[in-house]
């Protein structure tokens, strides 16, 4: 990755030892933090976030390269090595037109790295939420995906001491991540077979990633024609199209 970018950054050609070494160091955090960025925003979007890891990895890799490139092209100026600083100080829109040009070409500099990047972040991620949910996940992430969708088959996957109440189901690609009263835990389950497990509950499907118990809706929020479920935990759900009508047969504050 590095490489990569060793070859096609023109300014370094001008460096060796130790200022190389920093300039390279430095562009790895400026490739990080902007994959990093992209990775964090866009899954916050829950269709994104249930989607499968390459388009992932495309979109974050591809954002990534973009929120990166005009830090990489401002180290280049703090360092002494962009083209900004031969224009003089009363020419300044040709140093903004010249900045942008260089922003532009950090953006390809960065794209193949930055794509490369990308699916180790969210390894990295989804690794840590597999952490999170608990020591007793892990012993039963390889556990065959359910088949019969019997009514106690996802509460039966949950460790041992969890409650048996559900606030909310969330998709994770092939686990779901169930949310209840004590914490959260990654169970690997169809979605689908959660649902149909769920459906004697008092809950609902607002989205074709979450389902949520009714006793964990604080409130309902309406922005233009977009529609949220806020939880009790202050968690903000998008509402798709298909389940507006039943939200809104929820009876709940609408703001």
């Amino acid at each position: 990755m590095l490489v990569f970018v060793a070859v096609q950054a023109p300014p370094l050609q001008a460096l060796t030892g130790r200022p190389a070494a920093l300039f390279l160091a430095m562009e790895l955090v400026c490739l990080w933090g902007g994959v990093t960025a992209a990775l964090t925003g866009l899954l916050r979007n829950a269709r994104i976030a249930s989607a499968p890891v390459p388009v992932q990895a495309v979109l974050s890799g591809l954002l990534g390269a973009i929120i990166a490139a005009p830090f990489s092209s401002g180290l280049d100026v703090v360092l002494g090595m962009s083209d900004v600083l031969a224009i003089p100080d009363h020419l300044a829109w040709d140093r903004i037109a010249t900045f942008a040009a260089e922003t532009v070409h950090e953006v390809q500099v960065l794209a193949l790295p930055s794509l490369a990047l990308a699916p180790i972040l969210i390894a990295v991620r989804q690794s840590g939420l597999r952490r999170a949910a608990g020591p007793s996940t892990q012993a039963r992430l390889d556990q065959p995906l359910s088949q019969t969708g019997s009514a106690d088959g996802l509460l039966s996957r949950l460790g041992k001491g969890r409650a048996q109440v559900i606030n909310m189901v969330e998709a994770q690609q092939h686990y779901v991540l169930v949310h209840t009263d004590t914490g959260a835990e990654m169970v690997h389950y169809r979605f689908g077979d959660a649902l149909a497990e769920l459906a004697s509950q008092d809950g609902l499907q607002v989205h074709r990633s979450f389902w949520i118990a009714r006793h964990a809706i604080a409130a309902v929020r309406r922005d233009g024609r977009r529609w949220y479920v806020e939880t009790l935990d202050n968690r903000r759900i998008p509402v798709s199209r298909p389940h507006v009508e039943s939200v809104k047969k929820l009876d709940l504050p609408l703001s």
